[in-house]
C-alpha cells in the first residue's frame, strides 16, 4: 500500500464552532489507480458554492467579501506496490456553508534519485471538474456503479545534466488512448473531463499513471546523441557547458550522477547493460 497524509489547504479548516459543524462531508468516491512504484501523488479536491453571492466572508487581503474556499490535499506516498486509492469528499461544510467539489487534481512527482532526495517538479497529471448535470450536454457521459470512469496517463521525462554531472529530469504526463498510445502520434494535453457533480457521491474514477524510461527525450535535442534507444549527453565546450551541444564536440560525451551511479548513457547507465 502507499502511505497516505492528508491535508486542509486554504482557508477553511475542519472544526466544528458549537453546534455547526465545519469540515468535509461524509459522502465520498474513489480516487483510485496505477502509478510507477518511484512516483508519489498530491491528491487536491477544491470546493467552493457555485453562487458568487453566497456563503461570503470578508478577506482583509483583498479587502472586500470574497466566496468561502477551501482545499483537500491527500498525499500519497511512494511504495514498494503501485497501486493508490484515497476516498475524496465530495463537499465541504464552513460557516454554515454548503461547498460542493469544484474539481480535483492529481500531481505526479518521479524519485529519480533517492540518495540524493531528488525529485521531478511539480506536473499535473490530471484535472477533473464536477458540474451539476443540467450544466452538461445530454450526451455527456453518466457515471455507473458497474464501472469506474476510467482515464490514463502517459508519463515522460525532458532530460538535463546540469551543476557540471547531475541529471535533472523534467515530468510531464499526457492523455493517451485505452491502448496507451499516443493520439494522433502526439504528446496530447494532459487528462481533462467534466463530470457530474450530483451522481458523484460512492462512485470510482480509475486515472492511471505509466511511465518507461524509454519515453524520455533530452531538453536539448542537439545536446544529446541517440544510441538505439538511449541517450549520450554530448560534451560540449567542456562539463560545465550548460548546453552541450554535440557539434561543439563531435564524437566526445560526458558522465553523469544517477541513482549515486557514475554513468554514461540513459537510462542505462552503462553501455555494457542490456536494454
Amino acid at each position: 500500500m502507499y502511505f497516505l497524509r492528508n491535508t486542509v489547504i486554504g482557508d477553511i479548516y475542519g472544526r466544528t464552532v458549537g453546534k455547526l459543524y465545519e469540515g468535509p462531508s461524509k459522502q465520498t468516491f474513489i480516487l483510485s489507480g496505477e502509478v510507477p512504484t518511484y512516483f508519489s501523488l498530491d491528491i487536491i479536491s477544491y470546493y467552493q458554492n457555485d453562487r458568487a453571492d453566497e456563503c461570503l466572508r470578508y478577506s482583509a487581503k483583498a479587502g472586500k467579501r470574497m466566496s468561502y474556499f477551501t482545499g483537500m490535499k491527500q498525499t500519497v506516498e511512494m511504495s514498494d506496490k503501485g497501486h493508490y486509492e484515497v476516498n475524496v469528499p465530495t463537499s465541504y461544510y464552513a460557516a454554515g456553508c454548503h461547498l460542493p467539489i469544484q474539481s480535483v487534481k492529481i500531481v505526479a512527482y518521479e524519485y529519480y534519485d533517492k540518495d540524493l532526495k531528488e525529485t521531478t517538479m511539480e506536473q499535473w497529471a490530471a484535472s477533473l471538474s464536477f458540474v451539476n448535470s443540467a450544466q452538461l450536454a445530454d450526451e455527456a457521459p453518466h457515471f455507473s456503479l458497474n464501472k469506474p470512469m476510467i482515464y490514463n496517463s502517459r508519463c515522460s521525462n525532458m532530460l538535463r545534466i546540469m551543476g557540471g554531472d547531475l541529471l535533472v529530469k523534467i515530468l510531464g504526463c499526457y492523455n493517451v488512448d485505452q491502448h496507451w498510445q499516443w493520439i494522433q502520434n502526439n504528446k496530447t494535453p494532459k487528462v481533462y473531463d467534466v463530470l457530474r457533480r450530483d451522481e458523484l457521491p460512492n462512485q470510482s474514477i480509475t486515472v492511471n499513471l505509466r511511465h518507461d524510461p524509454y519515453d524520455d527525450v533530452p531538453y536539448y535535442g542537439k545536446a544529446w546523441e541517440q544510441i538505439r534507444k538511449n541517450w549520450k549527453p554530448c560534451y560540449g565546450k567542456g562539463k560545465n557547458d550548460p548546453f552541450g551541444f554535440c557539434y561543439n564536440s563531435p564524437g566526445k560525451y560526458r558522465i553523469f550522477k544517477m541513482n549515486g551511479k557514475t554513468c554514461t548513457i540513459y537510462p542505462q547507465c552503462t553501455e555494457d547493460e542490456k536494454e
